[in-house]
């Protein structure tokens, strides 16, 4: 590597304003300190850890500790166990309405695959776990369990079968930010998660023709959002 690479690098990655940096320049990351800190650290030791997000993000340089993946995902799994994530999430959707990054000019809905490892179990445990409850075989056996998703769901679309979840997001049809979002099992038609991502501050709803019934249509009537969905072909 030559001494300045690094330099004419970043240089490179600035001239083109990657999402993090505008992000960066409307944003004091500062915000979420406090929630962070007083559920995550421990109060009878000294306050450390190594930091978490992309280097120039936060001011990183190539002499910095980056954690690795492991770290990466305790530290999510501890947000999730807190409670934290939705509040985080929350925090900064406000503060971006706040400074007026969300316009409010209409919004697009869509859902995507999340698949998962495929699990392997007998016929009688994969008729239990399909009725929503948890093979004895199982519960008997804590670190098998562990290693079991009896969440995930198998469903088929476009002849390609898919194990696991399903992400529905709202987002910003002129920045592509992230408005609101749920997560369901993949067998979850796509419209059946619409009443929970689209609210009265949502003026035009975007879609694709898998959200398009005569529910839909009146609900969004009903809280005063112009329904843009495709029609069939």
């Amino acid at each position: 590597m030559g001494f300045f690479d690094f330099e004419f690098k970043m240089d490179d990655i600035k001239k083109h304003q990657p999402p993090l940096q505008k992000l960066n320049n409307v944003i004091d990351c500062e915000i979420f300190r406090p929630m962070l800190e007083s559920a995550l650290l421990n109060k009878n030791k000294a306050k450390s850890g190594r930091p978490l997000s992309f280097m120039d993000f936060l001011n990183l340089e190539l002499s910095d500790k980056i954690p690795d993946a492991k770290t990466i995902w305790f530290f999510k799994d501890q947000l999730c166990k807190k409670g934290l994530t939705e509040k985080l999430f929350d925090l900064f959707t406000e503060t971006l309405n706040s400074k007026g990054i969300i316009a409010k000019e209409g919004s697009m809905v869509d859902a995507s695959f999340v698949d998962v490892p495929k699990q392997r179990n007998n016929r009688e445990d994969s008729a239990i776990i399909k009725k929503g409850a948890v093979p004895i075989s199982l519960a008997k056996n804590k670190n098998k369990l562990a290693q079991k998703d009896t969440d995930a769901r198998w469903t088929t679309k476009n002849n390609e079968k898919h194990f696991g979840y399903k992400n529905h997001i709202n987002a910003d049809k002129k920045t592509k930010l992230i408005n609101n979002y749920s997560v369901s099992i993949a067998s979850t038609h796509d419209s059946v998660e619409l009443e929970n991502l689209v609210n009265e501050t949502d003026n035009i709803r975007y879609a694709d023709i898998a959200y398009r019934s005569e529910h839909i249509e009146t609900h969004l009537k009903e809280i005063r959002c112009t329904p843009e969905i495709h029609d069939k072909a």
